[in-house]
């Protein structure tokens, strides 16, 4: 339920009312498609930029769904996450 209302919905501004818990299942789970078209990968940036992952088990499991997810789809995280704090736990860069 939570994971539709986050997909469906046109502000990525809801999730910020989610716990943190939830916005990891959210990126988990939507990398874990084949496919993602490109709202949902704004919507992805738009969490990873603007929202804090203050548990370290938070970050590694983005992380780890990082390494399965498509090489389109990290590619397009890597080119538009402008955080630097999220860009070295999450793509191991600066």
């Amino acid at each position: 339920m939570v994971y539709d209302c986050l997909i469906s919905g046109d502000d990525p501004e809801v999730i910020e009312w989610v716990p943190e818990h939830d916005r990891v299942w959210f990126i988990v789970e939507t990398l874990s498609h084949e496919v993602m078209h490109g709202g949902i990968l704004v919507k992805m940036v738009w969490v990873l930029d603007n929202l804090e992952f203050r548990e370290v088990r938070s970050r590694i499991a983005i992380r780890n769904a990082m390494k399965t997810a498509s090489n389109d789809d990290v590619r397009y995280l890597e080119q538009n996450v402008q955080n630097t704090e999220v860009r070295k736990w999450c793509f191991g860069s600066k």
